[in-house]
């Protein structure tokens, strides 16, 4: 009797032993995958990549607190709950904050397409949107509008979460994370008005021909998402702004990756390619804030009002030869315009971080240039110059 015992309470303690031997492992791969994403982003920006799990984190914290208040309604005789289990898997009782922003991002969409000025064509609206989960949306949308219509969903998006009155939920839910996580919901939402806070969306647009499959350019669009949520996490003015945005424009018949379509507008300016004198030159400074945006498309929309499509195409294939040949070009179509329009465009490019506003290029070696002259073609509404 005694072996078996001692057989017994061995086979309890391994299996004790294994259980917490999980949880020791599980434990080290999180701390392990903590360890080498760290390896690869700066310290400076690792706390961008934190931030939002933590976040999620308190979400499901939110999720267990609520379930147990139902359990606890449910018990009480006092309640109305009383009695209703049932009431413990209702997602309805849950879901205040889901269905809020789900009818946020309807509104901002319905905002925005009156603000691009979509107008139905026959008894269609040429806009399709697809909700695909809570705030994640997808658009269908005619090229000239795309635009447009991005920067004002993300605006309108912004702009409409501040409304307490309307969506009380989304700011209860805020409220609640500032309380249980000061720093992050202090970076997230900074401020003491409630008035003050704001939810960000990210955007990615991809426009293509309308032959080009649905398939392959929702997912490219997904690829511009995901770095334009990149630069939400980089830079810290892009959470008061209400949000990035990452476009391109598709003229092959298939679409390469996005890394190996940004490094085309990459230029490699090293003399005799050699390491120690390293200088890159980037032709985009893709993705962008929404403030930034707005800045890139009245850039785009005063290159097209006072400079000749021709000049335009010039300017564009020059900046792919190095940056000096590019700093000539700009120079060159800017030469014989008008003082003022001439004044117009370089004020848009000092606001958009060149040198000074006194030519195309950043300190860092990157252009908005480039970026403009693509928004140009896509804007409608100016008339073209002879």
């Amino acid at each position: 009797m005694a072996k078996r015992r001692a057989a017994r309470s061995k086979k309890t303690k391994q299996a004790g032993n294994g259980e917490n031997g999980g949880i020791v492992s599980l434990t080290k791969e999180l701390f392990q995958a903590a360890i080498t994403l760290r390896g690869s982003v700066e310290p400076a920006d690792y706390k961008r990549y934190v931030l939002p799990i933590i976040f999620l984190r308190f979400l499901s914290l939110r999720y267990d607190g609520r379930r147990a208040e139902i359990e606890e309604l449910v018990a009480d005789k006092k309640s109305d709950y009383f009695g209703d289990k049932e009431a413990i898997h209702d997602p309805d009782d849950y879901v205040q904050f889901s269905d809020q922003l789900y009818q946020l991002t309807l509104t901002a969409v319905a905002q925005a397409a009156k603000e691009t000025k979509i107008r139905p064509v026959g008894e269609w609206l040429p806009l399709i949107p697809i909700i695909l989960a809570g705030d994640d949306l997808a658009t269908v949308v005619r090229a000239e509008h795309a635009i447009g219509f991005a920067h004002a969903l993300c605006d309108q998006f912004s702009q409409l979460s501040g409304d307490v009155a309307t969506f009380p939920a989304i700011h209860k839910i805020i409220a609640d994370f500032r309380t249980q996580e000061p720093a992050a919901g202090a970076k997230f939402f900074p401020g003491n008005d409630p008035n003050q806070w704001r939810l960000t969306l990210s955007a990615g647009v991809a426009i293509a021909k309308d032959s080009f499959p649905m398939s392959a350019l929702h997912r490219f669009a997904g690829e511009l998402r995901a770095s334009a949520k990149r630069g939400l996490r980089r830079s810290p003015d892009a959470v008061t702004q209400g949000g990035t945005i990452d476009f391109a424009v598709i003229t092959t018949a298939t679409v390469q990756p996005l890394d190996d379509l940004r490094r085309a507008f990459r230029i490699d300016e090293r003399p005799d390619k050699e390491e120690a004198f390293k200088h890159w030159t980037d032709l985009t400074a893709r993705p962008y804030t929404i403030d930034q945006f707005g800045t890139l498309r009245l850039l785009a929309q005063r290159l097209k009002r006072y400079l000749p499509r021709s000049k335009r195409k010039f300017l564009y294939r020059e900046l792919f030869n190095d940056r000096r040949a590019g700093r000539e070009a700009f120079w060159f179509v800017l030469f014989g315009q008008p003082v003022e329009s001439s004044r117009c465009i370089l004020t848009c490019l000092h606001d958009l971080g060149c040198e000074g506003g006194q030519e195309p290029f950043r300190e860092n070696g990157v252009t908005p240039l480039v970026d403009a002259l693509e928004l140009a073609e896509l804007e409608r509404g100016e008339e073209e110059n002879a």
